[in-house]
């Protein structure tokens, strides 16, 4: 399935945020408290960790709470907007999709953020496993059609949620997409291929090698923006335990050494 969404993120939004210092976080590591390392997100994408915001003023359950907050420019520069995201991979069922628990979700975290932040209504993402995504995005078509659920309800998986967002310098005039780009890299990342992660790195480097041989260097140098970013993501997850994985990165390094600059 081709994604359909195209996320600007802005940490800046998050950083100035009121609750900032009292529940700072970023999305890998709100995955991490209940999955470990098993899904791959930015962790360079700050965020509200609103479990922990929760916590601190001890208002309900928990379970009433999104579980992330990041910062977005949906339309331009001079909109800013939090948008909402709770992680669900643990689910085994669509059985255990509760249409009340949902709408409670997210009606306590506007209640929560809505003093202090311009809520993103249109969309507010559920994220279940790669396995389970297919049923639960059905699952939520049909309850969207009988209403009892809001339309802005997204279910999305863990590699097309990876792949959807992107930094807010990064355009989208140019010869690949952000999406082209990064959700081909995260779908190995998802799946722990790292031969496959560090090979398809490898291609990108060459695209952006291409481009110098045609004087593109705005084209190089958007390439480059992509994947630096991915690139120290994919490091600090550590992943790679084999030696001839690092001897494969070594020499990655070597032909393209701006991936760690």
């Amino acid at each position: 399935m081709e994604n359909e969404f195209d996320i600007i993120y802005d940490n800046s939004i998050i950083e100035e945020h009121p609750y900032y210092a009292k529940c700072k976080s970023d999305m890998m590591a709100i995955s991490a408290k209940d999955y470990g390392d098993k899904y791959k997100f930015d962790a360079n994408v700050k965020a509200l960790d609103l479990d922990d915001l929760e916590k601190t003023f001890q208002k309900s359950s928990l379970d009433n709470t999104m579980d992330v907050a990041i910062g977005i420019r949906p339309e331009s520069k001079s909109t800013s907007s939090i948008l909402l995201i709770e992680y669900k991979m643990g689910y085994k069922s669509i059985n255990n999709i509760s249409c009340t628990n949902l709408k409670s979700k997210v009606r306590h975290s506007c209640d929560l953020l809505q003093s202090n932040s311009q809520i993103y209504n249109q969309i507010q993402f559920f994220v279940f496993s790669e396995s389970l995504y297919e049923q639960a995005r059905r699952y939520f078509n049909q309850k969207q059609r009988s209403k009892e659920i809001s339309p802005a309800f997204t279910a999305i998986s863990p590699s097309l949620l990876a792949g959807s967002i992107h930094s807010k310098d990064i355009g989208n005039t140019h010869k690949y997409s952000n999406y082209d780009i990064s959700s081909s890299i995260f779908k190995h990342i998802q799946s722990c291929d790292i031969n496959k992660v560090i090979s398809t790195f490898q291609y990108w480097c060459e695209e952006q090698k291409k481009c110098g041989y045609h004087n593109d260097n705005s084209e190089q140098i958007y390439i480059q923006g992509i994947l630096k970013p991915m690139w120290k993501n994919f490091l600090t997850q550590n992943m790679v335990k084999d030696e001839d994985s690092m001897i494969d990165i070594e020499i990655l390094l070597d032909e393209y050494p701006w991936l760690n600059s």
